[in-house]
């Protein structure tokens, strides 16, 4: 493939197929290869990332769209496989039969989250090389509701039943392992005041909770006008999005930092307090962001 990729001109790399207008981005990302994802993102301009297929979808859409379609498997793997415990456990006779049962399931479950995971991945490879966050797969319209990537975000946590599931770290990316861990909030260190801490309730940590988070990090806004319609459409997930209100609304007069500047102020702060500014060309970072903590810091 990088043979192909490396002989092939801008053209074909953004050609869009007779039918869906599917370009190869659209495919690979259809599929769920992200190492396809990868190749094509690094030998494609960025430009590509936001060439729309016959309905709108951008690469982005497509792939949370294909996340969506998943968690019903998931769902139903994830109820046969604790249906068949259940079974075993009350009657004993039954057990080699519910354990070949559950055993297959098992399988079953870990390639439908194979999948989830690489998805999940080209969702951060393709935000990190300039997805249009606001992009919306159907015309505008004032009666419809747009259905920017943030919603399909939002919709994996409604219908996911499986409570997450534990994101494979070190096959993937550490960002995404930790946004789903940790509260934007935690993630700043504030000390935020907010109802829904106030109240104490229980904010979701999940893959699912952390791709919603990315999105919004990477610079998704959350605007007023919208805020009535997400709490009306996503009741279920009323701390996530308190979450995200509370992030937007901290900053009135610019919009909340992004993504990368708070990389770039935990960098600065790490090297502080090691006090050891003075290596940062040591630091395997790159060329840009060292530059940048030398010009601001140094």
């Amino acid at each position: 493939m990088k043979e192909v990729l490396s002989r092939c001109s801008e053209q074909q790399l953004s050609h869009r197929s007779s039918g869906s207008l599917n370009t190869p981005l659209h495919m690979s990302v259809m599929r769920g290869d992200f190492e396809c994802v990868r190749l094509l993102l690094e030998y494609s301009p960025h430009k590509h990332v936001n060439i729309p297929d016959k309905y709108g979808n951008t690469a982005l859409h497509l792939a949370l769209k294909s996340m969506l379609h998943n968690i019903p498997y998931l769902n139903a793997a994830k109820e046969h496989i604790a249906a068949s415990s259940e079974v075993g456990r009350e009657n004993q006779s039954f057990i080699p039969a519910a354990s070949k049962s559950n055993s297959s399931q098992k399988h079953v479950f870990e390639q439908l989250t194979w999948f989830q995971h690489n998805a999940i991945a080209i969702v951060e490879a393709l935000v990190m090389a300039g997805a249009d966050l606001h992009a919306t797969c159907c015309p505008p319209s004032a009666n419809d509701f747009q259905y920017y990537p943030l919603i399909y975000a939002l919709r994996l946590c409604a219908e996911d039943e499986t409570e997450g599931f534990i994101f494979e770290q070190e096959k993937f990316s550490s960002m995404l392992h930790l946004v789903s861990q940790q509260t934007i909030q935690s993630l700043q260190r504030w000390k935020v005041a907010s109802t829904c801490m106030e109240e104490n309730i229980i904010t979701k940590f999940s893959v699912y909770a952390g791709v919603v988070r990315l999105l919004v990090l990477a610079g998704t806004e959350v605007s007023n006008r919208m805020r009535a319609e997400l709490f009306q459409r996503f009741s279920s997930e009323t701390s996530l999005i308190n979450e995200l209100c509370v992030f937007w609304d901290s900053c009135r007069i610019e919009k909340p930092p992004k993504l990368i500047h708070l990389a770039k102020q935990k960098i600065r702060l790490h090297l502080a307090s090691v006090q050891k500014l003075h290596l940062i060309s040591q630091i395997p970072l790159p060329p840009c962001l060292q530059d940048y903590v030398k010009i601001n810091y140094l």
